[in-house]
């Protein structure tokens, strides 16, 4: 398994592509929401910051198991294929001091994960269907090899194209 290093200077890019044009206001919310997590989880805050309200972004993430509902299961099904088929947008990493972070957007769905390591650390989805809250995937036994394929796959993707940044951003591009 191929794994990131979060001193990495390549995976500290932060470019982020615009979204799409025609998105829905859902799919808007849960997009911007999926990019404040992952720059959330990137640069978390102090320790001295977790138990205020200050920490109002992963406040908005709620537990879940993936097989509580079908869609849970969606993200880490397409995933793999999302990214590879890629577009502006759909895959982003970041590191800093959080870990190095993993971002995909599909059609209906974000999923942001962290890897510190050989270890993932965080899986967080997000839905349309829900899109002012995101589901923080707890210990899953039953969904275990479902979650280790997908973001196998996924880092594989972003190791093949580089790790920083959007796959699809132009060099020299601006940062956001």
């Amino acid at each position: 398994m191929v794994m990131p290093s979060e001193s990495d200077p390549v995976t500290r890019q932060a470019v982020v592509a615009p979204a799409p044009a025609g998105l829905s206001k859902s799919a808007r919310r849960r997009r911007a929401l999926a990019e404040q997590v992952g720059a959330a989880l990137v640069n978390p805050l102090p320790p001295e910051m977790w138990y205020s309200a200050a920490d109002v972004i992963t406040m908005r993430l709620f537990p879940t198991r993936v097989g509580d509902d079908p869609a849970m299961r969606r993200p880490l099904v397409e995933a793999p294929e999302v990214v590879q088929r890629g577009g502006p947008g759909a895959l982003w990493v970041g590191s800093g001091p959080g870990g190095v972070v993993v971002r995909v957007h599909g059609p209906s769905w974000s999923l942001v994960v962290r890897v510190s390591g050989v270890v993932v650390d965080a899986i967080v989805l997000f839905l349309d269907q829900t899109s002012r809250y995101g589901w923080r995937v707890e210990d899953d036994v039953d969904a275990r090899e479902l979650i280790e394929d997908a973001v196998q796959q996924v880092v594989d993707e972003a190791v093949r194209y580089g790790w920083g940044g959007d796959k699809y951003t132009p060099p020299g591009a601006p940062v956001a």
